[in-house]
């Protein structure tokens, strides 16, 4: 859970790096459900909560930053815009498919979140793209693939894993991190 004054700064922080790159959140999702967006549906995630999803998003893109430096003497061209636009709206859709949750057996069982009815079967990263392209940002093609990159199960991976652009492995493995250093912070 969130105080107000860290929700703020979270929330802050996500839409100026958005800015800086000339790209509006507002554009893309209503405020409010930018605002109070969750990240993850139950309580042992560690960001089920009112503005958990850009406190993620903001970890994420903390640590790809610290991956893309330590890894810049191999991968020198890495583009800090471009990671700004993928972990930050990698998830984007989550405004849009989490509601709370009113069933008492999923509450009982950490469910705070479930759901919306939402159209179509599209995953994450690629509702996120839809909503994000909708309101006219521009992907490259290494950007889009790594918006696309956390819809992919393990089997998928290892059969493409060659064809795996460094922004997708960095945003990929940013996010494993962000995970684990969330739910470390439930127990």
């Amino acid at each position: 859970m969130l105080t107000q004054e860290r929700q703020n700064v979270e929330y802050t922080n996500f839409c100026s790096e958005l800015l800086r790159i000339n790209i509006n959140p507002l554009d893309i999702v209503n405020e409010n459900k930018l605002f109070n967006a969750p990240a993850g549906m139950s309580e042992d995630t560690g960001n089920a909560f009112p503005g958990g999803l850009v406190m993620h998003c903001n970890l994420v893109l903390g640590l790809a930053r610290k991956i893309a430096k330590n890894i810049s003497g191999t991968f020198p061209n890495i583009d800090d815009n471009s990671l700004v636009k993928v972990c930050l709206l990698h998830q984007i859709a989550k405004t849009e498919m989490f509601v709370e949750n009113d069933d008492t057996w999923g509450l009982k069982r950490g469910y705070k979140y479930k759901f919306a009815d939402t159209e179509g079967i599209l995953k994450v990263g690629e509702r996120s793209l839809c909503l994000a392209t909708n309101a006219g940002v521009k992907f490259t093609p290494i950007e889009f693939e790594a918006m696309r990159i956390l819809d992919k199960d393990g089997d998928e991976l290892k059969s493409q894993k060659q064809l795996i652009n460094i922004i997708s492995l960095i945003v990929l493995h940013a996010n494993e991190l962000a995970y684990a250093i969330e739910k470390e912070r439930v127990k």
